[in-house]
């Protein structure tokens, strides 16, 4: 079933630009900087979490787990007005098709409306290399000072 789901969502990201890098991993190619969603399916329920990071170019595997964007939270959000906690999306699927689709359907909604703008706003090298609120460690951004420009 949560393949069904991963399959869904892969039709949905890839006219955005998305590859499939890996069975929980979708990954949006960029220059210097690509950015990857990382999926995690709970073992106690039929509900996802959505993951997101930043990537640099000649990242090691054991960089990859490094998870430096946004998370869903199970999908949960703060309201802006009166800091009142809601369920924004909802990740979680059972066994009809419609559920599947619903699933993929919010995670995409989650991704398109959430971990895109933030990813366009750190897309700038010299932004997420000197901005004291980039989401990379202190050898990443020295090493995005070192690429040519």
């Amino acid at each position: 079933m949560d393949r069904d789901v991963l399959r869904l969502l892969g039709e949905r990201l890839l006219p955005m630009g998305f590859e499939r890098s890996a069975p929980t991993r979708f990954l949006l190619r960029s220059q210097p900087v690509s950015f990857e969603v990382h999926l995690h399916k709970f073992s106690f329920g039929n509900t996802f979490r959505v993951h997101s990071r930043i990537c640099l170019p000649g990242e090691s595997n054991e960089d990859r787990h490094v998870l430096n964007g946004p998370s869903s939270f199970d999908g949960w959000g703060r309201q802006r007005w009166w800091w009142i906690t809601v369920r924004s999306f909802c990740f979680d699927f059972g066994e009809s098709a419609a559920s599947r689709a619903k699933s993929a359907d919010q995670m995409h909604q989650y991704i398109r409306r959430v971990l895109l703008p933030w990813f366009w706003k750190w897309n700038d090298v010299q932004k997420l290399a000197a901005h004291k609120n980039s989401p990379l460690g202190a050898s990443q951004k020295a090493f995005l000072r070192r690429l040519p420009s």
